[in-house]
């Protein structure tokens, strides 16, 4: 998961905070922990719009971005690999395939950055998978006048190694290589400065001094917390945490099945305050020409066929005699099939499309928000986004689409709890899905005043797209269901997709839809009404009626869109008379 908070530092408002560390390493831990060490007051969720850091603006975009530059270029963020272009060598490769990576994806990490940040600077960046992509994100912060300042956080690679393997079923020798490509090129990178290398064991232990060594490094002023309230409140941050995997230093020394270039690295990490800086630049050269080299021995290597620079085309221009911009925003809501439709939209529009995340509403006016980040990124045709709410903006000159859908709210309920509980994140909802079984997610999450994760959670989104003015949010969410130019259902995936491309086509002609599932659930029942059958079982009778209850306008809702998708399929079937 992609983060972008926003802490309260004394030194220069240009300075930016970028966390990074391998994948299981706690890269989220370490930045809620920074966030804590600089936050104004202990966090507490008090409605929708908030959450237990207001400063944090979780954000899928940096993540999203990372996967994607790597997907097109062949590689991927499981597969440990040297990129190289045909004729050229790894070595040769490297500064030319870092330059067309900044060529192509800057002004869209430049996008996502600038979407994130708030007027409390400097901006704190966060994601395991900019390891490998440190140049990038290192030119999108110069690009809008940041200086970095890094913090690493490195985790016993047997541990990450369970971890990976239990949450992604990774070998430990892929894990193993994984690990130490990420800590090798987080720490090599171009125009690399000392970072703070911070051990995952100092993170989960709050007495470890570690708070002392951030504020030193990062020159932060004394917490805003007591001594007190920062122990109570870091001890909570870790609580899911530390009854995980634990595995002693010294089994990695002693054992025969981890690689010599694994236990190198890890001693170099683990000593890496004893070292200087020369001593430190010598040792990771070293041993990345290993890593190379065993690389290239197991043929772990892709051969890169640079993407294409975008070119204009008339095809994604303007529709008849129609001037305006045109402009498709999809409002992702959580598990509502959304990651299909982004595929379509990506597919559809390539490096026109992004994937970005705003400041809650508490912070930020939404409506402007959007309409300065359309203005800053005038090459975009389409655009998703969990954290934006309705209504839809109006903006001189744009034309806007939005796209949404809704889902059986028990049925999203159940796919929800389910990825939570894999979710490499420190979020309420993590922590609830890992630490209860379904029921216990429920009866917790709906205990909790003013979390509407589990009750009439798409009603409330919907909602929001008609003045207050017009009654209840039931009435008002069925009302949007009427004036929103589409809504889909997710249970009617394949006829949903076909409605949007004849909608989306007079705008942009050349649009295609097509049904696509992308981040489904594994495992599970094709037919709802089994699905829904083993969630009653699985949640008891009485439980099974309380979240029913906590639904029930969104059952309505569901209800009202299932409706008219029926309606339109039995207009479809029905013979036509040929009038002429």
């Amino acid at each position: 998961m992609g983060v972008i908070a926003a802490p309260q530092y004394s030194d220069s408002s240009t300075t930016a905070v970028l966390v990074q560390g391998m994948h299981a390493s706690g890269t989220s831990l370490l930045s809620c922990v920074i966030s804590l060490l600089t936050q104004a007051r202990p966090g507490n969720a008090a409605d929708a719009d908030d959450d237990p850091f207001p400063h944090l603006i979780q954000s899928g975009a940096i993540a999203g971005l990372n996967r994607r530059v790597l997907q097109e270029l062949g590689a991927s963020w499981s597969k440990p690999c040297l990129l190289f272009l045909r004729g050229k060598g790894a070595v040769e490769s490297a500064p030319l395939i870092r330059e067309a990576i900044r060529e192509r994806y800057l002004h869209s990490a430049v996008g996502i950055l600038r979407s994130g940040a708030t007027d409390i600077r400097p901006t704190m960046v966060e994601d395991p998978g900019i390891c490998p992509l440190r140049d990038l994100w290192d030119a999108a912060l110069r690009e809008l006048g940041y200086s970095a300042r890094v913090v690493h956080i490195f985790r016993n690679p047997l541990e990450v190694a369970a971890l990976l393997k239990e949450r992604h079923g990774l070998l430990q020798s892929a894990a193993l290589q994984l690990w130490v490509h990420h800590n090798l090129a987080g720490l090599t990178a171009p125009g690399q400065h000392d970072p703070l290398v911070v051990p995952y064991a100092e993170v989960v232990n709050p007495e470890s001094g570690l708070d002392s060594r951030l504020a030193t490094y990062l020159n932060v002023p004394a917490p805003a917390l007591s001594e007190q309230d920062l122990q109570t409140e870091w001890k909570r941050l870790i609580e899911p945490v530390i009854h995980g995997t634990s595995i002693p230093d010294h089994v990695i020394g002693r054992s025969p099945l981890v690689p010599s270039l694994v236990k190198r690295l890890y001693i170099l990490l683990t000593e890496w305050e004893a070292h200087n800086s020369e001593q430190r630049k010598a040792a990771l050269t070293d041993l990345a020409a290993s890593f190379e080299d065993q690389s290239l021995f197991a043929g772990n290597v892709v051969a890169v066929t640079l993407p294409e620079q975008p070119k204009p085309s008339a095809k994604f221009g303007s529709a008849g005699a129609d001037a305006r911009r045109k402009v498709l925003i999809h409002y992702h809501l959580f598990k509502n099939a959304g990651t299909s439709v982004d595929a379509i939209l990506r597919r559809n529009f390539g490096d026109r499309w992004i994937n970005t995340e705003f400041p809650p509403r508490s912070q930020v006016d939404h409506q402007e928000a959007i309409r300065s980040f359309l203005r800053d990124n005038p090459h975009l045709a389409a655009m998703s986004s969990h954290t934006l709410m309705l209504p839809v903006p109006r903006i001189e000159g744009i034309e806007i689409f939005p796209i949404l859908f809704v889902r059986h709210p028990l049925d999203r309920l159940k796919s929800a709890y389910e990825f939570e509980r894999k979710q490499d994140a420190m979020t309420v909802g993590t922590q609830l899905a890992k630490g209860n079984d379904f029921a216990g997610y429920i009866r917790a999450r709906l205990a909790i005043p003013g979390d509407r994760a589990c009750r009439d959670f798409q009603v409330c989104r919907l909602a929001m797209a008609v003045p207050a003015t017009e009654g209840s949010e039931r009435d008002r969410a069925l009302a949007a269901v009427e004036r929103l130019p589409f809504v889909g259902l997710v249970e009617a995936f394949a006829a949903s997709a076909e409605l949007l491309q004849q909608l989306v086509q007079p705008m942009f002609p050349e649009f295609r839809s097509f049904d696509v599932r992308a981040n489904v659930t594994a495992a599970r029942r094709d037919n709802l009404a089994e699905r829904l059958d083993d969630i009653r079982e699985e949640l008891g009778e009485t439980c099974f009626d309380m979240v029913m209850a906590a639904n029930e306008a969104d059952m309505a809702l569901y209800e009202r869109v299932q409706a008219i998708f029926l309606q339109g399929s039995r207009e479809a079937s029905s013979p036509r008379l040929n009038v002429g």
